[in-house]
C-alpha cells in the first residue's frame, strides 16, 4: 500500500477517529485578534467574534502542545510530510492502529501551498488538545472576548448565571470583557483593570 492510500485507509477507520480528535487554540498576539474576525481571500472558515483567553501556561499545564508545521513551499525537494507519511503506511500495513506515530500525527500541519489556498502561520500558531475532554473554570478564563456592543447583554447573563448557581456576590467580577476590534493599547488597558472612562485620549 502507498503512503497516500495508507493515509486514506487510516481516515477511513471509524473506531480510530477519536484518538485523532482535538481542541484547537489559536497563540495569535493580541494586536492581529480583529484579523481572526474578519473576511479573508481564500480563508476556509469564518470565526466567531466571541472567545475565552487563557495563558500559555496555563495550556502546557493541561497538555495543550503546540503544532509542528511542515514546510511544502520548496520545489525539487523531498518534504518533510513524505516520511511522516511513509511511517504512517508502515504502521497502517502492518495493522498498528495503536502505533505511537498515531500520538504525533494530531500535532502535525503543512504551511506553504496546498491544493485549494495557501496557509500561512507568520502571525497565528496553532496549539491543541489530543484525545481527550478539556476542564477549566471560570478562573482560568484570563478574559473573554465579546463583541462591544453586546457587553451589556453579556453582563446581564452573567449576573443571571451567578444568581441562579448561588455564586458569590464577587465571583464573576474580575471577568476582562475584550473586543477584538479594539487596538492594541484598549486591550491592554481593559487587561489591566483600568476603566473605560480613563482608557480613551478624551476625558469623560
Amino acid at each position: 500500500m502507498a503512503a497516500t492510500e495508507a493515509v486514506q485507509h487510516v481516515r477511513d477507520q471509524r473506531g480510530f477517529h477519536q484518538s485523532q480528535k482535538v481542541i484547537c487554540f489559536t497563540e495569535t498576539p493580541l494586536e492581529y485578534a480583529w484579523m481572526m474576525c474578519e473576511e479573508i481571500e481564500t480563508r476556509q472558515f469564518a470565526f466567531s467574534q466571541c472567545g475565552l483567553a487563557f495563558t500559555k501556561t496555563w495550556g502546557r499545564s493541561k497538555g495543550i502542545n503546540p503544532v509542528w508545521y511542515l514546510d511544502i513551499s520548496m520545489r525539487g525537494i523531498e518534504w518533510l510530510t513524505e516520511p511522516i507519511n511513509r511511517l504512517v503506511a508502515a504502521v497502517v500495513n502492518a495493522g498498528r492502529f495503536d502505533d505511537d506515530i498515531f500520538r504525533l500525527t494530531p500535532f502535525i500541519e503543512l504551511m506553504g501551498p496546498t491544493a485549494r489556498a495557501r496557509k500561512e502561520f507568520w502571525w497565528e500558531c496553532e496549539w491543541r488538545l489530543a484525545g481527550r475532554d478539556l476542564r477549566f473554570t471560570i478562573d482560568d478564563v484570563v478574559a473573554v472576548f465579546v463583541p462591544s456592543d453586546e457587553h451589556d447583554v453579556f453582563l446581564l447573563c452573567l449576573d443571571a448565571l451567578r444568581s441562579g448557581a448561588g455564586l458569590p456576590a464577587t465571583k464573576l467580577d474580575g471577568i476582562r470583557l475584550i473586543d477584538a476590534g479594539w487596538g492594541l493599547e484598549r486591550i491592554i488597558a481593559k487587561l489591566a483593570g483600568v476603566p473605560d472612562r480613563l482608557a480613551g485620549p478624551f476625558p469623560s
